[in-house]
């Protein structure tokens, strides 16, 4: 889950959308969000990046990070920005 492209006050677009599409393609969902975004990464539904940095934009120099290991941790991110885990199963499905 990322903002819209056009939110950033910093870089190009196009730059951001190519990135999206590349997650896109290796197999990663990406969903633009509306409201608000959490700093976070989740990968195979255990291992937790979580922090200031913005992933898919510019690094800063105050940004920090931690890595968790945690199944738990992991499904409770992914239930407060997705909701049920039914909605979870639907949004990860990616047709090409």
């Amino acid at each position: 889950m990322t903002w819209h492209p056009g939110v950033y006050s910093y870089g190009r677009d196009d730059a951001r959308m190519a990135l999206m599409e590349r997650l896109r393609k290796a197999g990663c969902g990406v969903t633009l969000a509306e409201e608000s975004c959490e700093r976070y990464t989740v990968i195979d539904r255990e291992l937790v990046w979580y922090g200031s940095v913005n992933f898919l934009a510019k690094e800063d120099i105050d940004d920090n990070l931690m890595r968790v290991c945690s199944r738990e941790i992991a499904a409770e991110l992914l239930e407060m920005s997705f909701g049920e885990e039914a909605k979870l199963e639907s949004w990860q499905i990616q047709k090409e």
